[in-house]
């Protein structure tokens, strides 16, 4: 539902805002497409960053649904917000 979805996006969007102050971060949005953030990233993290948008880029509407080849990355994703 429109209100249940609301509320997804607004529980993420507060769990962003926390990311904020454990940086560095990842944000990858595009018109269309899912919205996700991951943080905080070390260095096995950014070395899954060119794999994840290689996915993402594949992925219909960007939704990946299998993240197993990206084990660092995976483990700090904050939050994915559908598209909409």
């Amino acid at each position: 539902s429109t209100q249940s979805r609301s509320s997804a996006a607004s529980d993420v969007y507060k769990r962003q805002m926390n990311a904020c102050a454990k940086a560095p971060v990842l944000a990858v949005r595009s018109t269309g497409r899912e919205a996700y953030l991951f943080g905080p990233l070390d260095a096995e993290g950014a070395a899954d960053v060119a794999a994840f948008l290689a996915l993402y880029r594949a992925a219909p509407g960007g939704r990946i649904a299998d993240a197993t080849s990206l084990p660092a990355l995976r483990h700090c994703l904050f939050g994915r917000i559908p598209a909409g």
